[in-house]
């Protein structure tokens, strides 16, 4: 009998959580993980276990199911059995041991279930012999559950990326993502590891750093460019953001601005009045001028014309619209099995919403940024061309658009378009 280890007892703490909650998985490991009294190397598997099953969830219940079509585990076993398949099937460790760890994992659950999870860990472990179960170079079944994806959602990236692309999409995507840091008072974008970033904990909470994608960087540039280059038409240029969130773009555009000597007016719109609670506090923090958070719903914009909440007419708009996330799937591990058809298409179409109404009050000769963080081509560029098409978008031109790619130690998938109306 092999003594529990320290990382994948507090995985399944965290895994347990996440499943009986619905919760996110990096504050959980933030809060039970970061800040335990452990080795570096003991936290890092820790996460990478949490972080792994998370995103892998549904394949590895399909192989357990597989394995087990008559002996479903309740629900609180699984959890421990989800740790080991994981080990098993894409970790790769040797099966003694992830039996070994899952038998204690399940003994900390219920002391009587031991025998169980022994005899179906076994048999686990022999039914992934040959696996994925073909050939993934051509498969795309196999490539499927090789890289832990939903079926549908690798025939769909196959379909839009081609093979290639969308296998080395899927590859990346449940590799670590790596973290990027903007030096504030520099304006100099670096990517740290996590021990570097242990280091520089003080100093972001104290707003000399900010933490960003290196591709979400890019996207703020973008926008904050629109708006410079309409400064250099307009005197104090009215800026309208939408789905502003917690204000990292916020922060970055506002700071490009003032670098150039640009005053303007930066109304930041937010549905949700928490996340401007907390704009509010970053705006304090890095000492931004000339920003204004307000809650409302931007499909409703020209009541909050109407109202006199807003101005009427904006020289340049960003919208960074609620998207599915699929782009960020390295960080945010419960997207890739929550996600469906339906999910996207309902998003696409409340894109749409925003881009009609926001349209409506963009002043001639100005521009608007539309972006996601999505690898779909149904969020973004079919999106636009929809715009584009519609009665409004018809005084609209694209004048440019940025779309990264996914890579080991790059930025997730950002896309944005500039949309300018004619003069």
């Amino acid at each position: 009998m092999s003594k529990l280890t320290w990382a994948r007892s507090s995985a399944l703490k965290v895994c347990r959580e996440v499943r009986s909650r619905n919760a996110f998985a990096r504050p959980l490991i933030d809060r039970y993980i970061h800040t335990a009294v452990q080795p570096g190397s003991e936290q890092a598997f820790a996460t990478r276990l949490v972080l792994g099953v998370v995103s892998t969830s549904g394949e590895l219940d399909l192989i357990i199911q597989r394995a087990l079509p008559n002996n479903p585990p309740e629900h609180n076993l699984l959890d421990a059995l989800r740790i080991s398949v994981y080990e098993m099937a894409f970790l790769k460790k040797p099966a003694y041991l992830a039996v070994s760890q899952g038998v204690e994992l399940a003994r900390s659950i219920n002391p009587h279930s031991t025998g169980f999870a022994n005899w179906a860990l076994h048999r686990i472990a022999e039914s992934l012999t040959g696996f994925p179960w073909g050939n993934p170079a051509a498969d795309v079944s196999a490539l499927a559950h090789l890289q832990a994806f939903p079926a549908w959602f690798a025939e769909r990236l196959i379909d839009e990326l081609g093979w290639d692309v969308a296998s080395e999409f899927m590859s990346v995507s449940n590799q670590p993502a790596p973290t990027f840091l903007v030096d504030v008072a520099n304006n100099k974008s670096l990517r740290v590891n996590a021990k570097e970033l242990a280091d520089y904990r003080e100093a972001i909470v104290a707003g000399h750093y900010l933490v960003v994608d290196a591709n979400a960087q890019r996207v703020a540039q973008i926008a904050a460019e629109q708006l410079l280059k309409r400064a250099e038409q307009v005197k104090q240029p009215t800026f309208l953001e939408i789905g502003s969130g917690r204000g990292s773009k916020t922060v970055l555009i506002n700071l490009a601005a003032h670098r150039a000597g640009c005053s303007y007016h930066h109304h930041a719109l937010d549905i949700h009045e928490f996340k401007n609670r907390l704009l509010s506090e970053r705006i304090r923090l890095y000492g931004l001028q000339g920003v204004y958070p307000l809650t409302g719903d931007a499909r409703k914009l020209s009541d909050l014309v109407s109202e006199r909440r807003l101005p009427a007419q904006f020289d340049c708009a960003f919208i960074d619209a609620p998207c599915s996330g699929s782009g960020t799937l390295r960080r945010h591990p419960e997207i890739r099995w929550a996600l469906n058809t339906l999910t996207i298409s309902s998003l696409a179409a409340r894109a749409q919403e925003l881009l009609a109404e926001v349209a409506l009050h963009i002043a001639k000769g100005g521009s608007l940024v539309y972006a996601t963080c999505s690898v779909m081509r149904e969020e973004n560029e079919t999106t636009v061309k929809r715009f584009l098409r519609s009665p409004i978008g018809q005084l609209f031109e694209q004048a440019e658009s940025f779309r990264s790619t996914l890579s080991i130690g790059g930025g997730d998938v950002h896309y944005a378009a500039v949309l300018k109306r004619r003069g």
